[in-house]
């Protein structure tokens, strides 16, 4: 199974003039930066002013890579066509399904994706995208809400988790000095403002 995380800004970036360029980037977590995945549902308090029945979190346990290991290359995102989305990105609002492809390309275009460039690519973006995360983490307030799709692929099936109004409620890393490995773990959760969430599963 393969899961991929994108975090889509929207057009949010064209009027936060004081923002870094690098904030203002979507962010997309590959497979291969992914260690596990967790979807919780807790009910609402009664007494809570939102007009959502759940409340929803994704709890991402990542990778922080400074060098990929033999066993893991040859399912990499990254000797994979990303660029083709299936049927199941057609049941999602079509905003969303070109912000994806469009973070898709701009995230592959112009890498050699081959094993031997595999490594290189995989420990830049990674640590791009590690401080694209934390960027966000320290945003709460400096940056409107942007919408997290959890992409889950399971034998040939592929499912879409789409969470609007997103933002990170917590964020942790741990890392060993002596390999240069680590870990992250990231728990994203809803403002209550909207009470849309799609889920599709098509083969």
């Amino acid at each position: 199974m393969k899961a991929r995380l994108y975090i889509l800004n929207g057009d949010i970036g064209v009027e936060l003039t004081e923002l870094a360029a690098i904030e203002k980037e979507d962010i997309l977590i590959s497979s291969d930066e992914i260690l596990s995945y967790t979807i919780k549902y807790d009910p609402i308090d009664s007494k809570a002013e939102c007009n959502v029945p759940v409340n929803i979190s994704y709890i991402i346990k990542g990778k922080i890579i400074s060098e990929v290991k033999d066993i893991e290359k040859k399912n990499s995102d990254f000797l994979f066509d990303n660029s083709q989305f299936d049927s199941s990105w057609s049941k999602i609002p079509q905003s969303y399904y070109e912000d994806a492809k469009k973070l898709v390309t701009s995230t592959y275009s112009g890498l050699n994706l081959s094993v031997d460039s595999l490594n290189d690519n995989v420990t830049k973006l990674n640590s791009r995208n590690l401080i694209k995360l934390k960027y966000w983490t320290e945003a709460f307030f400096k940056v409107p809400e942007r919408t997290a799709i959890l992409e889950l692929v399971k034998n040939g099936y592929t499912e879409l988790h789409v969470l609007e109004n997103a933002y990170v409620h917590s964020w942790s890393e741990k890392g060993s000095t002596d390999e240069g490995n680590g870990e992250f773990n990231l728990v994203i959760k809803q403002k209550k403002r909207f009470d849309k969430k799609y889920i599709v599963s098509m083969s």
